[in-house]
């Protein structure tokens, strides 16, 4: 127990419009893999800092956006771009981003292809949730994969692991 209480009661109201730049390091909430968001952030509009009672945990509320300049770090490579934006409510965060990869694919026996790798975060900062999408280019425009979640998963895994999708072991 601290010897003295901190009784201090706040509201602090603040804005961002950009150059404010923040680290979040999910990877302890995912297991063995590298999960690092670097963000440039700005407010939309006013985050708001509160404890309305002697002792009680503090709140935010406002919504941070993510800017342009953004990273995603996930098993050692770099996404970019990374859009999106973490809400908070009465101190509860809800997440909301999206970060692309995009990267060569060596195809046997046939000219290489370039891959997207789309991956989508939301859930809350102490409970993220991560979903995966695969797109092959095709001419000018990206086409998404549309195989079962286990596969797609499996060979994103293994694309950013190794360079090769673990369909082409088959």
């Amino acid at each position: 127990q601290p010897w003295v209480k901190d009784r201090s009661l706040y509201e602090l109201k603040s804005s961002a419009p950009g150059n404010l730049w923040i680290t979040l390091n999910f990877s302890k909430f995912y297991g063995l893999f590298d999960m690092l968001l670097t963000a440039e952030i700005k407010t939309d509009g006013i985050l708001t800092f509160t404890r309305s009672e002697p002792g009680e945990s503090y709140s935010y509320d406002g919504k941070i956006l993510l800017t342009d300049k953004s990273t995603f770090r996930f098993y050692n490579k770099d996404f970019s771009p990374v859009t999106g934006s973490i809400d908070f409510v009465k101190g509860n965060s809800t997440l909301d981003i999206t970060a692309e990869y995009t990267g060569p694919h060596k195809v046997s026996g046939s000219a290489d292809e370039t891959i997207k790798i789309k991956l989508t975060i939301t859930g809350t900062i102490s409970e993220p949730e991560l979903a995966m999408d695969l797109y092959r280019k095709n001419g000018q425009e990206f086409v998404k994969d549309l195989r079962t979640d286990e596969q797609v998963r499996a060979d994103v895994l293994s694309y950013l692991a190794t360079g090769t999708l673990a369909g082409d072991q088959q």
